[in-house]
């Protein structure tokens, strides 16, 4: 039994060290495909005295499958669809490396996708009325640049002087993520208010909090947690009743450029790494009423 966990928990490790290679980001290796295979799989395997990922075939992934559809939480509940998806899905990305790694084909159990799960938005006159409410040009920045590019918070505060951008009438801000750098296009006031927040040389970050430090006289960078509570209380001071934070932000933002009418490549590219399951949420929630607005609006433009 030694060297059959050994031997699997490598194999899953290594897959691991792969994700990250990739890019992935630490937190859904941890808590998405890391406990998906360390927790659930690896256990089964081992139950079932699979030493190898190759001893994973298309019978013994249907009966893992199975498994999990029979399992119950610690409260005695069925897993939800959501939880199986994940864990299914998990164990599907493991065996589509392996089989590329040893240049062979990989079995496979065909994921039912979960019910689409309801994601707070927000409206752009309520982003417009957040920005009004502002006390600083500052925070009103901000909100704008969040509604309008869908960047994480962290990327937000990275951002320096040296990332904003131009090329003709075009403008962008460079944006720093997992896997790299992105160019998000802004409009050349939105180019303006943010070069006019700019202090420092190129590599200073452009968002400083409100205060200077007593001591150096200096400000220090706006952090994460700074975002988040500077965007929940702006917005109850909006009278916005839900909960506001950038990720709802992100949100609005991949809707926004949806209904706009931009195509999904094109939002995948402004929002950057990790987008597709976003992207593909408000896409598929967009009626056929939308689809045909979006159409007359293409149409108008060409029109005119």
């Amino acid at each position: 039994m030694e060297a059959t966990r050994t031997t699997l928990a490598t194999e899953i490790e290594d897959y691991l060290i792969h994700c990250r290679s990739q890019g992935v980001k630490p937190s859904t290796i941890k808590h998405s495909y890391g406990y998906s295979l360390r927790a659930v799989l690896l256990p089964w395997c081992q139950a079932e005295n699979i030493t190898s990922v190759a001893d994973i075939d298309q019978h013994t992934l249907e009966r893992f499958a199975a498994d999990l559809r029979d399992r119950t939480t610690r409260t005695g509940k069925p897993l939800s669809e959501a939880t199986t998806w994940t864990y299914q899905k998990a164990a599907n990305q493991l065996l589509r490396w392996h089989a590329a790694e040893h240049a062979t084909s990989a079995p496979k159990v065909k994921l039912h996708q979960p019910p689409g799960r309801k994601v707070d938005t927000l409206e752009r006159d309520q982003i417009a009325l957040m920005e009004r409410t502002a006390a600083t040009e500052r925070d009103r920045v901000i909100v704008r640049l969040l509604a309008d590019t869908g960047m994480r918070p962290g990327e937000l505060v990275s951002i320096t002087k040296g990332g904003l951008r131009h090329l003709g009438r075009r403008h962008y801000v460079r944006i720093r993520d997992t896997t790299g750098e992105r160019d998000a296009p802004i409009t050349a006031a939105m180019y303006n208010r943010l070069l006019a927040l700019a202090r420092g040389g190129d590599d200073d970050p452009l968002f400083v909090g409100l205060r200077h430090d007593r001591r150096t006289g200096e400000y220090e960078p706006l952090t994460v947690a700074g975002v988040r509570q500077m965007v929940a209380a702006l917005a109850l001071d909006a009278g916005i009743r839900s909960v506001v934070n950038p990720y709802i932000f992100r949100h609005s933002a991949c809707r926004w450029l949806l209904m706009s009418g931009q195509s999904t490549i094109t939002v995948e590219r402004i929002l950057g790494h990790g987008s597709e399951a976003m992207i593909r949420l408000h896409y598929n929630s967009l009626g056929a009423d939308d689809t045909h607005d979006r159409l007359m609006a293409v149409l108008r433009a060409e029109r005119s």
